[in-house]
């Protein structure tokens, strides 16, 4: 991730705006916005999205850095990747705004009528027929996790 921020215009300093910002990418302005984050020592970490736009490499560098540098923080991450969250201490599946469930990742997954196993489940065909970069395309909800880690 310090090689990504390195190569841009001013570094972190890069200004990130829709209106006088450097011509970035959503990946490079995610990872901006996080590494701001870390660096601030942030106590709550919202992540909405933080990898989809970015290759799977990157979202690997991503959670691994997370992971290092968030110890202690709560992070409260949006995803659609449910890979990238299958190590959290709690998910909450919502579905048209409302909590429908709420648990571990294990603990959700071992009732394979869940949304949640359901939506794994989903994407872990996709993932397969489509290759690594498949998308959750055609998946219903969008699961909130929260973890402190």
């Amino acid at each position: 991730m310090e090689d990504a921020i390195q190569r841009l215009p001013d570094g972190l300093d890069t200004h990130i705006g829709d209106e006088g910002g450097a011509a970035l990418s959503v990946g490079q302005k995610q990872l901006i916005c996080l590494a701001r984050a870390l660096l601030r020592k942030a106590k709550v970490v919202v992540l909405d999205e933080a990898s989809s736009s970015v290759d799977p490499r990157t979202d690997h560098v991503i959670h691994q850095t997370i992971r290092r540098y968030c110890v202690g923080a709560t992070l409260i991450i949006v995803a659609h990747r449910l890979q990238s969250v299958m190590d959290v201490d709690r998910i909450f599946v919502m579905e048209d705004g409302q909590i429908i469930e709420d648990g571990a990742p294990e603990k959700l997954l071992e009732h394979p009528a869940s949304l949640f196993s359901r939506l794994v489940a989903q994407q872990h065909t996709a993932h397969h027929q489509h290759g690594a970069g498949a998308g959750a395309g055609g998946i219903i909800g969008s699961p909130l996790t929260m973890a402190p880690i």
